[in-house]
């Protein structure tokens, strides 16, 4: 300390013992003692008591700097002096001792008259006798020992004043022109022969400082051909040992190195106050990479590549050699990763995709329809599809508030729903709010849920009862429930990492998908792709019918299910599939038209029960319209009664036309601009399969819809109950992504959707496009698809936000 500045040297220590660890081999040598006359009978909780007993005895032995300390009653007979406690702790003070010496070296104290260096002793067994007793030792003779050890409020008085100094210009350290320097601790890579070599050795950088780049080092490989570069990096611990710890992996795919170049890999550090990034830099195809090892550590199964040799460090700077034996499963291990005895993944990104390295048909492809009233899972293997049972093992704990339990989730006390059950078509209304903002239409949607949502900073959540108490639960959590139960049900079908393809409702925009890739990664699942599903109806059709991939046809298909309607238009010809316009409602379903039909039900009959109907009575009105809605559509009945207590009302076609003439009118104005945006001429000439999906598309009112729209159509509504088909079609396009032998990889498919408008805000709130609808190969990585180009008003030095809106 310089005045104000106060600049950290060294820091050195253990993580994993402390006083407590002191006191137990205390305990543990008096239990040894005297186990023949006072401990004779002792069990293991009788040597936790005489713990106890002698960090009290240890307690009075440091306030009072008395020679001995007998233990308290039943164990009064027995005593501990300082001579004891050193030695019952011979190695551990000896490793004290060590640490001590290496960070006054590291330090580089003198000991002189000159030099009065200050310990402060910070900490319930600081003040052992024994510890004391190193500072004239291995400090310095002339050093002024500061005895804070029972001030319990030092460092978060300290945590909070230098929360001060990095928030608050005006706070006592910033007037006062504090600085405040602490060290870097050393990174290393692991390099050819097991050596690691230094990326940054520990250097000072100043709390209020944002180092972009602090040192780096540079690495070569021996090739020159496309390749998987896995850089893990390790950090030097503060113990005497300087064992290397792992923190974290950066990854990167490499394409073919020019001609007259070779792959040079520089490897750096930038840190931030929140932040600690390390960035992977190849020079010669400007290929960079980075993962912030301070919020997740890169690795990853699903990389793989050809195989190269490891990384050779140009200007080496060795460490201690790290153990060659070292396991994947234990992340010890720095190298680059080559592909994998039993099994790779594509990186069509880095090589030409007919290079790529592809999964066996045993790699675990599993495809998941996640709709809002049912989740269903497909698993491929072998060419074909086994439906996995999901409602087998109830692993939770019981005391959680959102659980899953058979075919059930259960949100606390109150909220139940049988979301894995194939026979439910009501809407969950978690998986409503998936993604969404609270709003007037999330108030309306969920008047007539069985259970409240309630505003938090525009965030829906969900009010459940726990013990009588009202708990708000977050939607993402459910949707993090749902997805371990799968991930834990696919786990128990195939003996390696499963791999997933997800099914959503094409109307979905990132919003939604960033929330449901989230709650993926939360859950440890590997998902491969999010796809529309629509296109998953469609290639499993495909797969049903394969006399299809020797002809053409322009297909609609229109999935209505209980939360969700999507609209999408495709081309088919001959094995390529191509998405040519997808249009929706994320939060318009079936449950949308039951919930109308009900709502006509309960303002027809003012003189009945039905006037002083509660909340519940108004959702069992729905759910027995409902019922008799499905019978309506499977039977085709002209009328069909609701259940009991209401069996005297009915519902018939007009009854549903006529309470959601708006919802009708929105999904005709959807297909005619799916239609339009697809550029499909209806006339005789032009084929046109309308595939209907959904539990709710067998309506008689969207059948009209169509044939009065799409005259000339076929009319596919076989698969309006398939529950199936659209998992199914999601485990295929996993197959087709990971697996070179699948179905559709032998038939040579070609599978192009769509990236959705994107647009950024202007001056008087233009949107500019920076990318119009477009179509994107399943298996492609496209780097750059639009490069618009704006322009500022200043040139002086200001902050620029660029807000992105999706369409």
């Amino acid at each position: 300390i310089v005045k104000t500045h106060l600049k950290v040297l060294s820091t050195v220590g253990e993580s994993y013992w402390g006083g407590s660890d002191i006191t137990n081999s205390v305990a543990n040598f008096i239990f040894e003692l005297h186990k023949k006359t006072t401990f004779r009978n002792s069990s293991e909780e009788v040597v936790g008591h005489i713990a106890v007993l002698c960090e009290e005895a240890k307690q009075k032995l440091i306030g009072n700097v008395e020679s001995n300390s007998n233990l308290a009653s039943p164990y009064n007979a027995c005593k501990i002096t300082w001579g004891m406690i050193e030695l019952a702790n011979e190695n551990r003070f000896k490793n004290i001792v060590n640490l001590l010496k290496k960070c006054v070296k590291e330090a580089k104290i003198k000991s002189s008259p000159k030099d009065k260096p200050i310990v402060l002793l910070c900490g319930g067994s600081s003040s052992i006798k024994f510890i004391n007793d190193l500072v004239p030792d291995l400090v310095s003779e002339y050093a002024f020992i500061d005895t804070c050890s029972q001030g319990r409020h030092l460092v978060a008085q300290g945590a909070a004043y230098i929360a001060a100094y990095l928030t608050d210009e005006k706070s006592k350290m910033r007037v006062e022109k504090f600085i405040i320097d602490e060290p870097i601790p050393t990174f290393a890579v692991r390099c050819l022969n097991n050596q690691a070599s230094q990326i940054v050795t520990p250097r000072h950088i100043c709390l209020l400082s944002d180092v972009t780049r602090t040192s780096g080092q540079n690495f070569k490989v021996s090739t020159k051909e496309p390749c998987g570069v896995r850089v893990k990096v390790y950090e030097e611990e503060r113990t005497c040992e300087k064992n290397s710890v792992y923190v974290g992996t950066v990854q990167m795919l490499l394409p073919k190195c020019p001609d007259k170049a070779n792959f040079k890999i520089n490897v750096s550090l930038r840190i931030r106050r929140r932040n600690c990034h390390v960035y992977v830099h190849e020079s010669a195809t400007s290929t960079n990479e980075n993962v912030d090892i301070l919020r997740k550590d890169g690795f990853s199964n699903d990389f793989s590549a050809p195989e190269v040799q490891d990384l050779i460090a140009l200007n080496p700077t060795n460490l201690v050699p790290l153990p060659a034996d070292a396991s994947e499963d234990s992340v010890d291990q720095v190298q680059l990763v080559g592909e994998s005895s039993s099994s790779t993944v594509g990186i069509s990104a880095a090589l030409p995709q007919e290079e790529s390295s592809v999964r066996t048909e045993e790699s675990g492809m599993f495809g998941i329809d996640l709709g809002t009233s049912y989740v269903r899972m497909e698993h491929y293997f072998s060419g074909g599809l086994s439906t996995v049972n999901i409602t087998e093992d109830d692993d939770e704990e019981d005391n959680a508030v959102v659980r899953v339990r058979g075919q059930e989730v259960l949100i606390g006390d109150n909220i139940t729903c049988p979301i894995f059950s194939e026979k439910n078509t009501i809407a969950f209304g978690p998986l409503c709010l998936i993604g969404r903002k609270y709003d007037a239409s999330v108030a309306t949607a969920s008047k007539n849920w069985p259970f409240p949502v309630v505003n938090s900073n525009d965030k829906p959540l969900i009010q459940c009862l726990v013990n009588g108490v009202a708990v708000n639960v977050q939607p993402e959590l459910v949707l993090y429930k749902i997805f371990k139960k799968l991930k834990r049900a696919a786990s128990k079908t195939t003996k390696l990492e499963p791999r997933f393809v997800i099914a959503i409702p094409g109307s979905y925009t990132y919003a939604h998908k960033r929330v449901i890739l989230k709650a993926a990664e939360d859950a440890k699942m590997v998902v491969e792709y999010l796809v529309n599903n629509t296109t998953a109806a469609a290639i499993m059709r495909i797969i049903q019918h394969p006399q299809l991939l020797e002809t053409s046809e322009k297909l609609i298909a229109i999935d209505l299910g209980a939360g969700s309607l999507t609209i999408s238009a495709m081309n088919f010809v001959k094995g390529h599939l191509e998405v040519l316009s997808t249009v929706g409602e994320s939060y318009l379903g079936g449950s949308d038209i039951t919930d109308s039909i009900a709502s006509v039900f309960f303002g027809l009959i003012p003189h009945r029960p039905l006037r002083s109907s509660s909340g519940e009575v108004m959702r069992l009105m729905a759910s027995l319209c409902e019922e008799a809605k499905k019978k309506l559509g499977e039977h085709q009945s002209a009328s069909v009664n609701l259940g009991r207590p209401y069996n005297e009302y009915s519902i018939t076609w007009d009854l549903i036309a006529g309470s959601n003439i708006d919802l009708f009118h929105i999904i005709s104005c959807l297909l005619k601009r799916c239609m339009k945006q697809a550029n499909i001429n209806n006339s005789e000439d032009t084929k046109i399969t309308v595939l209907l999906h959904g539990g709710s598309s067998n309506i008689r009112n969207i059948t009209e819809i169509v044939r009065k729209k799409i005259p000339h159509s076929t009319l596919v509504n076989s698969y309006c109950q398939s529950r199936r088909l659209v998992a199914g079609g999601a485990a295929h396009i996993a197959a087709y992504l990971l697996d070179r032998q699948s179905k559709l990889k032998r038939e040579n498919c070609i599978i192009d959707e769509l990236i959705p408008t994107l647009a950024v805000r202007c001056l008087n709130n233009v949107f500019s496009k920076i990318i119009s609808p477009r179509h994107i190969r399943l298996l492609s990585d496209v780097k750059t698809i639009a490069r618009p180009k704006f322009v500022l008003t200043t040139k002086e030095p200001c902050k620029l936000r660029v807000e992105v809106f999706e369409q």
